[in-house]
This record gives C-alpha cells, structure tokens and sequence, in this order.
C-alpha cells in the first residue's frame, strides 16, 4: 500500500491537512502572498518555510496509521455487505476466504440473539466463523462513522 502523501502549502509550507485535493494553500492570506510574490518574481524566503518537528511528525505518522486502519475496516464493511448480499445468513470457510476479509481488524463483537454466538462486527455487518462454515449477520445499529 503506498505511503500517504502530505501536501503542504505552497507559500508557507505548513501541511495542509483536510480538505479539498486540489488546494494549493492553507488560508487566502498564503495565496494571495504566493501569487504577489509570483508577479513580482521573488522567491520565498527559505528561513520563512515550515519545518514541522518532532512531535507534528509523530502526530502525522500516526494519523497516516489511523488512516489505514480506517481503510482496511470499511474494506472488510463492503466485503461483508457483499457477501451479505449474495449468501444472506451462511457460507462456507472456503467461500469466506475468498473475499479476502482482515481478520485482524473489526469495530466491535456483538452476541446475536437468533445464533446466540459472538460475532465480529464491522460497523453493521458481522462474521462468525464456526469450523468450516461462516455465519453473517446485519445489525442495523452499529454503524459509527465520525
């Protein structure tokens, strides 16, 4: 999976965080100095340019972790709303394997009163695996996006 690369502001260089793809600046006071500068052919300052240290580096290292999980979790969402979609309760391990789910990673278990087992949930779909058959479940409630 390739590194997540941090854009930064073309006039200060401090990262720019959320937002739109395609911005080229964290605020119109940046852009309006990068555009002057620009017509009048000066080039910024290299003192001036944002440097972050140790501590934002460690805060965007763990943000770009936080990212992945958050990627690989709405992954196993959608491979589990789509076998879901195709087998509804059950299917087999072999079946299961096949859609390459993580199993590493899940939002929360939760205990089905119809199987009365302990499922892995992925926001609101779930996986039990029982020897060589898999049972799913949809529990409408457990959706958290924030």
């Amino acid at each position: 999976m390739p590194e997540t690369i941090i854009k930064k502001c073309l006039e200060c260089g401090k990262p720019l965080g959320p937002g739109r793809s395609d911005r080229k600046y964290c605020d119109e006071f940046c852009k309006s100095a990068y555009n002057n500068r620009q017509r009048t052919g000066k080039v910024a300052d290299p003192a001036l340019t944002y440097e972050p240290d140790d501590e934002q580096k460690a805060r965007e290292k763990q943000s770009a972790a936080m990212d992945r999980i958050c990627d690989i979790l709405v992954e196993n969402r959608v491979k589990l709303l789509n076998m879901y979609a195709l087998y509804e309760r059950r299917l087999s391990l072999v079946e299961f394997n096949r859609f390459g789910i993580n199993l590493n990673y899940y939002t929360s278990q939760h205990t089905d009163d119809y199987y009365e087992k302990e499922f892995k949930m992925c926001f609101d779909y779930g996986y039990h695996i029982d020897g060589d058959q898999v049972y799913l479940v949809y529990h409408g409630n457990e959706l958290y996006f924030n």
